[in-house]
């Protein structure tokens, strides 16, 4: 696996009032060289969801402003399989489910394309976020997590990852573990019931407890944080 220079990262989307990818209405060139132009200051990597025309437009900017930032690329999966379990949702017609499927594997196109175009700038790839917890309205199968995790490491000369949530890497996640080039984990103290004042240690024990399970297989934090109405409750 091609290594990359430790640096702080932060996921970023630029997304203001009234934009939204399911409106087609997403941020400018000038918004996003606003946002990135302050996140340079700060940060050495930024993450982006998926490879829509915003994560088109924050590469062009990057590259054109010669900004000192590099991108961990990944998709955003619909789900291909209907899911009652979930409490907001996630119950999809044949039809819905046919043209998830099209929608995700144009995601992967998508992605391929942008790696080409911008190959300097993206380190790595992601396969998926938090695409197979049984809570989930999007809800994919392991063997499509494993699917995506293989063309584009067959496709493409990029690290690649998958990520989620802290308590699904177990031995659910064997076999994706198996193919990734390294680990992407996501830690929320507060959902599982821990107080602000023990997050840290708890985020750092989630971050030990995979790497322990998967020694030989390195690991890296995509998400962690807290509510911010907690944050506000305590602060």
């Amino acid at each position: 696996m091609k290594k990359f220079a430790y640096g702080k990262a932060i996921c970023y989307s630029g997304y203001r009032v009234n934009q939204s990818p399911r409106l087609d209405k997403y941020p400018s060139y000038e918004e996003i060289l606003e946002d990135l132009t302050l996140l340079e200051t700060d940060f050495d990597y930024i993450r982006l969801y998926d490879p829509s025309h915003h994560a088109k437009t924050a590469l062009k900017v990057i590259r054109d402003e010669k900004l000192d930032l590099k991108v961990l690329l990944g998709l955003d999966l619909l789900g291909e399989i209907s899911n009652p379990l979930c409490p907001w949702g996630g119950t999809y017609t044949d039809e819905e489910i046919t043209n998830h499927i099209t929608y995700n594997d144009n995601q992967l196109d998508q992605c391929l394309t942008l790696v080409k175009e911008y190959d300097e700038l993206i380190v790595g790839l992601s396969a998926g976020n938090e695409s197979i917890p049984e809570w989930n309205d999007n809800l994919v199968s392991v063997e499509r997590i494993l699917y995506f995790v293989k063309s584009l490491k067959r496709q493409t000369n990029k690290p690649v990852t998958y990520c989620e949530n802290v308590n699904y890497w177990n031995e659910k996640l064997d076999d994706i573990v198996n193919e990734i080039d390294f680990i992407s984990i996501h830690s929320y103290p507060a959902w599982i019931g821990f107080s602000p004042e023990k997050g840290i240690e708890q985020t750092i024990d989630d971050y030990n407890t995979v790497t322990k399970r998967y020694p030989n297989k390195p690991c890296i934090i995509t998400e962690a944080g807290w509510p911010l109405k907690v944050m506000v409750e305590v602060f």
